[in-house]
């Protein structure tokens, strides 16, 4: 800090530019790994929608004589609860099901389990 004319305290242009410079680069790591975590999230959320929507498969499977759901919408409400989104959090892409396999998948690259 240097004295300006009238002793009044102040910064010099260069400290100021310097803590600005500074600030600036906190935020941009900040920022990058926001939306890293931001995207790592809406993968797990998909993750655990896909096992929700499988492991409510198997117990349709033999509740009902090993036979698969026609649609994904039979699930509800008995094996999931109502109002559940059968659609990716990151794209909202509906999930594709198989009626013949029963095998159910995201179709978001990067989303297989």
């Amino acid at each position: 800090m240097k004295r300006v004319p009238g002793n009044q305290k102040g910064f010099t242009i260069v400290e100021l530019m310097v803590v600005i410079s500074i600030l600036a680069v906190l935020v941009s790591i900040a920022v990058a790994s926001y939306s890293v975590s931001l995207a790592e999230g809406k993968n797990v959320a998909c993750q655990y929608n896909l096992r929700v929507i499988r492991d409510a498969i198997v117990l349709y499977k033999k509740f009902n004589e090993q036979k698969k759901p026609d649609s994904l919408d039979d699930l509800v409400p008995d094996y999931i609860k109502d109002g559940f989104k059968f659609d990716c959090p990151d794209t909202g892409q509906l999930y594709q099901y198989d009626s013949d396999t029963g095998e159910v998948q995201c179709t978001t690259p990067g989303h297989e389990d």
